[in-house]
């Protein structure tokens, strides 16, 4: 069983879905980049996805994956991205229910 490792890519503190404020039925909780890496993952592990890891990749930490940074400087006009093992899968935000037909699409368990 192989993991499958989402990265949200974008500063700590930047809000995970910027361009949407109408308060729309399929519009997600405004929230920042750091609290969404949380929440994701508890709410994954209750979709029962039990092999998924959610770590956020902000450049601005010491430790972040140089690819990841590379994706960041490269697309800031995108931002936030929404990497899924390795390749850009959204950007300008995240809808969880496209996240998990994504997810489901990738055989993720």
């Amino acid at each position: 069983m192989n993991e499958t490792i989402i990265n949200l890519v974008g500063k700590r503190n930047d809000l995970l879905n910027p361009g949407c404020s109408c308060g729309g039925a399929s519009c997600e909780p405004s929230e920042t980049l750091g609290e969404a890496v949380e929440n994701l993952a508890v709410f994954l592990n209750a979709e029962g996805f039990k092999n998924v890891s959610v770590y956020l990749a902000d450049p601005e930490d010491n430790e972040c994956d140089p690819k990841m940074k590379e994706l960041f400087e490269g697309h800031q006009d995108l931002l936030p991205l929404t990497v899924i093992n390795g390749k850009i899968t959204f950007y300008s935000g995240l809808r969880r229910d496209m996240l998990i037909k994504v997810l489901k699409k990738l055989g993720a368990e």
